[in-house]
């Protein structure tokens, strides 16, 4: 530990390690409903169903909005590494870069030209 109680990390040490098996899947369709599906778990891969009552899965239900802009997904990746970096849990980290991904669409839904992506360095108050 430092003097100012923060321990040293060597500069070759990671800060985050992930576990074996993280696994984050976009836009599935579970049930009838939109969702993003996530697992942590070092375990082996089993059933979807099985190991989702037994808490190795989660599911966040979302609704579609009509839009797609360039880069959204780059967002969300950004996003989800950041938290989980900064010492988030995979559920917590997800539901936030699902957040922030709507935000941001939601605020440039007028926006003509899709191609374009969303200007981020508009939108740096939602990060």
């Amino acid at each position: 530990m430092t003097a100012t109680n923060r321990p040293t990390i060597h500069p070759r040490t990671p800060h985050f390690v992930p576990p074996k098996r993280l696994v984050v899947i976009t836009s599935a369709r579970v049930d009838g409903h939109n969702c993003v599906v996530g697992r942590r778990s070092d375990l082996p891969l089993d059933g979807f169903r099985q190991q989702r009552g037994e808490g190795l899965y989660f599911k966040i239900d979302y609704d579609e909005i009509p839009k797609a802009f360039h880069g959204t997904g780059d967002i969300f990746s950004a996003v989800l590494i950041g938290h989980l970096m900064n010492g988030g849990q995979l559920h917590e980290s997800t539901q936030t870069a699902m957040t922030v991904v709507s935000s941001l669409i939601e605020r440039n839904l007028d926006q003509e030209d899709l191609c374009l992506g969303i200007p981020i360095e508009k939108c740096l108050d939602l990060l």
